[in-house]
C-alpha cells in the first residue's frame, strides 16, 4: 500500500508513494518560488504568478495551491512531460460537492436524548418519528 504525506514546502518527500506539497496555503504572502511556473494567485488584492519551473524533481509530487477566493480549496498541479520538456499540468481541485449531504446541525436536530419511561410512552402513544433517533438513557 502507497504512503500518502502532505508535506510544508522545502522538505523533501521520500521516494514511492504519494507526497503532496503545499505551495501555497492562502493564509500569508505568497512566495513565488514555490508556486508553479505561470500559475497566478491573489493575495491582498495583489496578484503573484508562480516561477517554479517543472523539473524532474518535481515528477511524483502533487503540489497544492490555495484558490484566492477559498483557501480551504486546493488546485492540484503534477509534473508531466510533453514533447520531452517537463511541464506543469492541473489535476484538478480539493474541491467536493457535498450537496444533499446531511449537515451536522440537521442530523444533530433529529437526535432525541430520553429516558426508558419516555420513550415507551412515544411507543404506547404511536408517537415514535422515523425521521428521529433515539438515544435512551436508563436513568
Amino acid at each position: 500500500m502507497a504512503v500518502t504525506t502532505l508535506y510544508p514546502f522545502g522538505q523533501s518527500a521520500p521516494i514511492g508513494g504519494s507526497s503532496y506539497i503545499i505551495a501555497w496555503d492562502g493564509t500569508s504572502e505568497p512566495v513565488v518560488a514555490n508556486i508553479p511556473y505561470g500559475v497566478t494567485v491573489t493575495y491582498n488584492s495583489q496578484q503573484y504568478t508562480g516561477t517554479m519551473n517543472a523539473t524532474s524533481s518535481t515528477m511524483g509530487s502533487i503540489y497544492l495551491v490555495a484558490q484566492s477566493s477559498n483557501p480551504d480549496i486546493k488546485d492540484m498541479y503534477i509534473t508531466a512531460v510533453s514533447n520531452g520538456a517537463y511541464v506543469w499540468t492541473k489535476m484538478g481541485s480539493s474541491s467536493i460537492d457535498l450537496t444533499g449531504y446531511a449537515t451536522e446541525a440537521w442530523v444533530e436536530a433529529r437526535d432525541v436524548d430520553l429516558t426508558v419511561a419516555q420513550y415507551e410512552a412515544l411507543v404506547q402513544a404511536g408517537q415514535v418519528d422515523p425521521d428521529k433517533r433515539y438515544f435512551v438513557d436508563e436513568e
